[in-house]
């Protein structure tokens, strides 16, 4: 497990001013614990979480184990 990935979700799910909902956050954990792409597409379709495309790359990088920005 990634220990960055977590910690760069975990950032976004506070940073989003309409994340007030534990189902993302438990989403967004899921998704790094497992490094699991469906769990971060399920996140990103919800209507209460907006990450925006660089962020969702970004995630996706981290997770993947690529330092390159998007």
């Amino acid at each position: 497990m990634d220990p960055d990935a977590i910690s760069f979700l975990r950032d976004i799910c506070k940073k989003s001013k309409e994340v007030a909902d534990l189902s993302d956050r438990f989403l967004a954990l899921q998704a790094a614990k497992k490094k699991r792409e469906d769990f971060l597409f399920l996140l990103a379709k919800r209507k209460s979480l907006r990450i925006d495309l660089y962020h969702f790359l970004a995630g996706m990088n981290t997770m993947t184990g690529h330092r390159s920005t998007p």
